[in-house]
């Protein structure tokens, strides 16, 4: 009995010649844990793994740009089903963003494996099985916690009892997560991840690799569906259990950090003290942080011991400003509590990342200005400014549906990155939009304390690394020319200005308004 599980790429704008990926190069930890635990509980499984993001991706480091997005992904599909017929194909999608990647990748799977029974599962599938029911190349769908509902899914199929309905919604959830059996990193391209590096501006170093050691979330934001999946419930394996995967991780694959990509790796504040006082007692060499906290779930005393056993960083999920705003998202961070976190950390020269959201329906424009000048004072390291987007599932997207705030009858492929989603009486979506996007090169880039305080070695390694990403992104590189300038790295500031010289002349017109707008201190002679 075989199962294959496959990743489809995180590409945003499918089809087109010149396409970006957005998402850094990680782990496929949601067919990870679903692959390892049936394997490890079913005698005689066969599990494989296709990560088309991470083989996309090797494509156009090696090549460049090669071909369309589905260009890409029908060549790795028709190689892999040339070699494997799995009888069984499942597929996964996090979220709306990547909806038509999914079922592309299903029609493929058809395509070249006719006689496969394709399932799929996820946030997007658990949010929104309308859709999915009508993809004629989908035979079965499940919702929720996928790991018990696929190993009686793979039972029943070894004895020829297919299920009778399309969608399995038994919302069935591993009470014990501590009791997880080891994940199949061996059956993966483990060097390929270290090849890339996270994208991120946490502060990754060397070689790095994410882990998740909760799931479930007891909070109720307006604006999340990943109770979808996880339910409200919290579970979460010891300290003792996150330890000693780490220490495997650094002794089988000389890991350098470790990211922890959960909602709520700090809401036991007893279970991260225990880990840390096992890193500091091991005196093991690995950095680490969370993606993101609940900040109301910290103390100074915690970010400090933290900070002692490797932590570089913190994403402080803020969301808004604005108390009034707090409630209504349901999210009641304690702002001023915030304020004195970011500045413990600050003390303990950890990395501050703060996350915010603009544009929540019910939001106003002044509210929005509120948020933007509560980031200003906080003076974080990096600010990720996020457009409010009506998950399926959510309240707010309910909210928004009741009151006719989505634009495009709401179609799913209009909730794209880089494009807000919601319209009211207060702002439209290019009015969010352009206000992200000022606030954003004013706070990270023109305005930046670190920046501005000339503290340059906290911040050009981001500036560098957005440059790296995006190689179109006028502003970082006038960014990095800046600093060369000032610190009198004459040779390499001529390279960069070159480099910008070359990308103003590639848009004109887009560049020049950059220029004009915000008043970048650089100007060409054009021959």
């Amino acid at each position: 009995m075989e199962l294959l599980l496959v990743k489809p790429p995180e590409f945003t704008v499918p089809g087109t010649s010149r396409t970006r990926i957005h998402g850094a190069v990680v782990l496929p930890i949601g067919i990870l844990h679903l692959g390892s635990y049936v394997r490890n509980k079913l005698e005689g499984l066969e599990v494989s793994y296709l990560d088309l993001h991470l083989k996309c991706k090797q494509d156009l480091k090696s090549q460049g740009c090669i071909g369309s997005l589905f260009e890409l992904m029908e060549r790795h599909l028709k190689e892999t089903f040339s070699q494997n017929k799995a009888p069984v194909v499942g597929i996964t999608c996090a979220i709306n963003e990547f909806a038509d990647n999914l079922h592309h990748t299903a029609k493929l799977i058809k395509e070249f494996n006719p006689g496969a029974i394709v399932i799929v599962g996820g946030h997007y599938v658990s949010s929104y099985q309308e859709r999915a029911l009508k993809d004629e190349n989908i035979d079965y769908i499940f919702i929720g916690e996928g790991e018990l509902p696929l190993m009686k899914f793979l039972q029943s199929f070894k004895e020829k009892r297919l299920p009778k309905e399309e969608i399995i919604d038994e919302m069935v959830y591993i009470q014990d997560f501590n009791s997880f059996p080891l994940l199949d990193y061996d059956r993966l391209d483990i060097e390929g991840y270290f090849d890339f590096e996270m994208n991120s501006v946490g502060g990754d170093e060397g070689r790095t690799l994410n882990l998740v050691t909760s799931r479930g979330c007891p909070c109720k934001c307006t604006f999340c569906s990943t109770h979808n999946v996880w339910d409200y419930g919290y579970r979460a394996q010891t300290a003792g259990n996150i330890f000693k995967q780490v220490k495997d991780l650094k002794e089988k694959y000389a890991v350098d950090t470790i990211i922890f990509v959960e909602d709520n790796f700090v809401l036991d504040k007893n279970r991260v003290k225990e880990f840390c006082h096992f890193l500091l007692d091991s005196k093991i060499n690995v950095k680490w942080y969370p993606s993101s906290v609940m900040v109301n779930a910290l103390d100074q005393g915690t970010v400090r011991l933290m900070a002692q056993a490797g932590c570089k960083s913190l994403g402080i999920a803020i969301e808004t400003g604005v108390p009034r705003v707090q409630k209504l998202i349901k999210k009641n961070v304690d702002l001023v509590h915030a304020k004195e976190i970011i500045q413990c950390m600050k003390e303990e020269k950890m990395m501050v990342r703060g996350l915010f959201v603009i544009g929540f329906a019910g939001e106003t424009r002044e509210d929005i200005e509120q948020t933007i000048e509560y980031a200003k004072e906080l003076e974080c390291d990096w600010n990720l400014f996020h457009m409010a987007s009506p998950l399926y599932g959510s309240e707010m997207y309910k909210l928004c549906e009741e009151n006719g705030y989505l634009p495009c009858d709401g179609k799913i492929n209009t909730f794209v990155g880089g494009q807000a989603a919601i319209e009211t009486p207060e702002f439209k979506p290019a009015d969010i939009e352009g206000i992200m996007q000022e606030a954003n090169y004013r706070l990270n880039y023109l305005e930046n304390p670190n920046y501005m305080a000339g503290r340059y070695e906290n911040i050009m390694p981001i500036y560098e690394n957005i440059a790296r990403i995006y190689t179109d992104h006028f502003v970082s590189k006038y960014m990095i020319w800046r600093v060369y300038k000032e610190t009198q790295q004459d040779e390499k500031a001529s390279g960069i200005y070159d480099n910008l010289k070359d990308l103003y002349k590639s848009n004109i017109d887009k560049n020049r308004e950059l220029i004009t707008k915000y008043n970048l201190d650089i100007s060409f002679e054009l021959n």
